[in-house]
């Protein structure tokens, strides 16, 4: 099996969703965001394969189609500094037919709308998902979620080199050391690190604790009342009329002060942002995190509730402990 080098568009929104500020193709340019923003979305899948596209693999995807292929997937940051971000260690590529049907088979299951919300609510372009352009392919690979595997290593000036077009580049041809991260040394000012090891294992982390927690409230709740990424929240748990019981927000900082530091700016916007407040007007605001409430952060949530009318709630979830109840 064949393995490639393939460049993403860089994505703010870890290539789970867009959310402006992405650039590094014409299309993008144009559009304000690329389909490739989705690529690490875990639920963007028709049985139990994920749907992905990747804009280097459909200039070659008449030659490759019905083949399998590995990808190592790299961006580049918008301070110039460049990252395998994802390696995928097996990825079959769609046939024509094949992308359409399975486009088709998203629409059904709502994904244009979820996109084109999503796409909207930054003011980026959703003509795409409109008229005769919502008939034209959006995917142009499958692979089981289990060969995804998130990245933060940062690769050499010599490997991305005359390698920066959106087109598959053979591994096998390059240098031995050319995916190596640069020898020369860097500064270790945090901007100069787009993707700092500390924030890639802290994102897998909230991606671990997000799987998880999904499984165990769709065992208390019932699958059809759980949902993930709904209007940009990490969970819902859905009540009577599909009103919204429960908004959760996930976060893996360690310590719960930063965790509710991070979320609470998220989840009042979920909640109280005008659009949105019919939607939340009656539910919960959990904050999850991977630690026990301290006194200090048990009385801090009581001060918020008390003083503005507030119901946010924090829990603690061990990641791999199974065991976490509302």
């Amino acid at each position: 099996m064949d393995r490639y080098l393939a460049r993403l568009c860089w994505s703010e929104g870890n290539w789970v969703r867009p959310l402006g500020g992405a650039f590094g193709s014409s299309y993008v340019d144009e559009n304000g965001f690329g389909f490739e923003e989705w690529v690490n979305r875990q639920n963007l899948k028709v049985g139990n394969r994920r749907y992905a596209f990747v804009q280097g693999v459909s200039r070659a995807q008449s030659r490759l189609q019905g083949t399998e292929i590995g990808l190592d997937l790299f961006s580049i940051s918008p301070d110039g500094n460049a990252s395998i971000v994802f390696q995928l260690r097996r990825a079959r590529v769609l046939s024509h037919e094949e992308a359409v049907d399975a486009t088709r088979q998203l629409r059904r299951r709502g994904w244009f709308k979820t996109m084109r919300d999503e796409v909207a609510s930054f003011g980026g372009s959703t003509g795409v998902f409109q008229g005769r352009s919502a008939e034209q392919a959006i995917v142009n690979i499958s692979f089981l979620p289990s060969d995804l595997r998130a990245s933060a290593r940062p690769i050499s000036s010599q490997a991305v080199s005359g390698r920066t077009r959106f087109q598959l580049y053979r591994i096998d041809r390059m240098e031995p050391r050319a995916l190596e991260g640069s020898s020369r040394k860097k500064r270790t000012s945090a901007s100069r690190k787009p993707l700092r090891k500390e924030a890639a294992e802290l994102l897998l982390l909230e991606n671990q604790m997000q799987n998880e927690l999904h499984v165990l409230l769709e065992a208390q709740f019932g699958a059809r009342n759980v949902a993930r990424e709904r209007e940009r929240a990490d969970l819902t748990v859905l009540g009577a009329r599909g009103r919204c019981r429960y908004l959760i927000e996930v976060k893996s900082q360690r310590v719960p002060r930063l965790a509710l530091r991070e979320a609470l700016g998220q989840v009042l916007e979920y909640a109280f942002y005008p659009g949105r407040k019919s939607l939340y007007d009656n539910a919960k605001l959990v904050v999850v995190g991977p630690s026990p409430a301290d006194e200090a952060c048990r009385g801090y949530v009581e001060t918020l509730n008390e003083n503005f009318g507030l119901k946010v709630s924090y829990r603690h979830y061990e990641p791999g402990s199974d065991m976490f109840v509302l």
